[in-house]
């Protein structure tokens, strides 16, 4: 007897943006926070862009970017919202 197993209801990555690691990351932060990440991520992609960060956090968006990388992780916004 053979049994195939397919995963099919699982789409998008594990781990980084809109992975499985960032439930972790919402639950260790207040609900506005998540909220309000969220509302910055215009395109809804999991990171916020230079021009998101610009148009929606004003002049916070380049000290957001802890790893200088022109994009605001979850991980990255909410760690300046519990400094």
């Amino acid at each position: 007897m053979t049994v195939t197993l397919t995963v099919t209801a699982c789409s998008g990555p594990w781990f980084g943006p809109g992975g499985f690691d960032q439930a972790a990351v919402e639950k260790s932060a207040s609900p506005a926070d998540v909220r309000a990440f969220h509302e910055a991520d215009a395109d809804n992609n999991g990171l916020i862009d230079m021009g998101e960060a610009r148009a929606r956090l004003g002049g916070r968006a380049e000290s957001l970017d802890i790893d200088g990388d022109e994009q605001i992780s979850e991980t990255e916004f909410l760690h300046h919202r519990v400094q």
